[in-house]
Parts: structure tokens; sequence; C-alpha cells
């Protein structure tokens, strides 16, 4: 009967603690907050499959990203080449 009456006190403590101090209910509201919303977005993303990269898409698609990459690339160089050229005049 005594260790319950500890645990009472211990819970009526934190309680007081928890109720006392404004920084202590922020965090718990905070942590509370996050796990809501971390729980829904896991609830909503465990429907959603990933797509799947078979060994016929894969290489099309690298190609596509290789040739835009390189395409964006020799645009920038000639516009800082332009630029030099200017600045030399």
């Amino acid at each position: 009967m005594a260790e319950q009456g500890k645990a009472d006190s211990g819970l009526k403590g934190l309680a007081a603690a928890l109720s006392h101090s404004a920084e202590y209910s922020i965090a718990l509201g905070l942590i509370v907050v996050c796990l809501i919303v971390g729980g829904a977005l896991w609830l909503l993303d465990s429907d959603s499959k990933p797509a799947e990269v078979t060994a016929e898409t894969a290489p099309a698609v690298a190609a596509q990203d290789t040739a835009l990459a390189e395409a964006e690339e020799k645009a920038a160089l000639e516009g800082w080449n332009k630029q030099l050229q200017g600045d030399f005049k």
C-alpha cells in the first residue's frame, strides 16, 4: 500500500511540475503533435507503393537525364565564355 502511495505521489508530482512549467507543457504539446502528424503520414504513406524501375526503363531515364544535364552545362559554359569575352574587350 505504501508503494502505491509513492507511485501516486510521483505521478502527482510530475503532473504538478508539468502544469506549473510552461516549457514542459509546450514541449509535451509539441511531442504529441509530432507523434500525431508522424503517425498520420506513416499511415498515408504505407498505402502508396514506390514506382518500380525495370531494366528496360532505367537506361532510358538515365540517358535522358544525362543528355539534359550535358545540354544545361554546355549552355552555362557558353554564357560564361560570352561574358568573359565581353569583359576582355
